[in-house]
């Protein structure tokens, strides 16, 4: 866990942060093998068992923000550790080669000939967040780009006309959902979900001692919360989980992300209630999730299941069975997406207990 500052009430560890990352593994995980490996959801949804998959699934479809929320708070509680380590940079720039080959196609693909998809967007997003991290390092700066990261958030930038920009430049921007559906993790506005986490996480750890929740406060989060998610609340669940599944993640109102969003913020502040805190640890359940790899190592792990999911491209993709195989497959590829990263991650923190 990040250093502590002596004169400010924190957390040992942020036991909630844990159980976001349990929700959304198995979603996660299910709507890349859907799309990587193309097993288009009504051809999956017949059987029971993935039924139940799919539509918790479709519950969380919006996982791609949490999961990036999970993986730059936990860089934003390192904040004083290096953005490039060795294993993150070998992550990072390895799979983001890898992941480039894999989906290299010189005639369809806009962005230098292979398709823009998180593994681009994080890569990027690490790189700036590098540079500008002077900028966190200042209180009173970091505050400046927490608010100036939520309300470029607001802006819905996919819905302008940037049809002077080149394609690859576009897609890489803002998005293509008009007319080719490239619309996966543009720059424009979702960088600033990873500087918005980023900094909330810095300041919440850092800048601000938050052990006591005051009812105004509470009052204050509740009403944005209930007023921004009852109108969008579900907005999600019937969005299109087949080719169209970029731009259902990443073209719809902006209200709808943060009447999404914002329950995880407040639940990570609720982290910091000290009272709170202490509940939580009382709970075996929540003490033990740690112990996953997908828990513990959130963000190497994560980008581990996108390799394996590449990995498995080069050898099969739905198109290539039918009737009960295609189901038997397409769980299967969803249980190697989960073991294999743990397995991975566990034999490496291992090697490196040896060492």
């Amino acid at each position: 866990m990040s250093e502590q500052t002596p004169q400010l009430y924190k957390p040992k560890r942020l036991l909630f942060l844990d159980f976001v990352k349990f929700l959304i593994i198995v979603p996660g995980v299910t709507y890349h093998c859907t799309e990587y490996l193309n097993f288009p959801e009504h051809t999956i949804d017949t059987h029971w068992f993935l039924l139940l998959f799919t539509t918790y699934s479709r519950i969380f479809y919006y996982t791609a923000f949490i999961a990036t929320f999970c993986v730059f708070f936990a860089m934003g509680l390192k904040f004083k550790k290096q953005i490039f380590n060795l294993h993150r940079s070998i992550l990072a720039f390895g799979g983001f080669l890898f992941l480039s080959y894999l989906y290299y196609d010189p005639e369809n693909a806009p962005f230098f000939g292979t398709e823009w998809t998180f593994y681009h967007y994080t890569v990027t997003t690490l790189i700036i967040i590098h540079f500008l991290k002077p900028f966190f390092a200042q209180k009173k700066t970091n505050i400046i780009i927490m608010v100036v990261s939520a309300l470029m958030l607001l802006i819905p930038f996919w819905s302008y006309d940037f049809s002077w920009l080149p394609l690859w430049l576009k897609v890489a921007l803002i998005g293509d959902c008009n007319d080719t559906l490239y619309g996966e993790w543009p720059l424009l506005p979702w960088f600033f979900l990873s500087s918005l986490t980023f900094s909330y996480a810095k300041f919440l750890h850092y800048d601000w001692d938050g052990r006591v929740l005051s009812k105004k406060e509470l009052a204050l989060w509740l009403s944005v919360i209930l007023a921004i998610g009852i109108p969008y609340w579900g907005g999600y669940f019937n969005q299109p989980t087949d080719i169209g599944y970029s731009c259902g993640v990443f073209a719809h109102p902006q209200l709808m992300f943060y009447a999404h969003f914002l329950p995880y913020l407040f639940l990570l502040r609720l982290n910091y209630v000290q009272r709170v805190y202490d509940w939580l640890k009382t709970h075996d359940f929540f003490n033990s999730l740690k112990s996953l790899q997908w828990i513990d190592q959130f963000g190497a792990t994560y980008l581990l299941s996108l390799i394996t999911m590449g990995a498995l491209r080069i050898f099969y993709n739905g198109d290539m069975f039918d009737g009960d195989i295609k189901l038997l497959v397409f769980m299967a590829s969803i249980i190697i997406t989960l073991i294999a990263p743990e397995f991975i991650m566990r034999s490496y923190q291992h090697y490196k207990k040896k060492d």
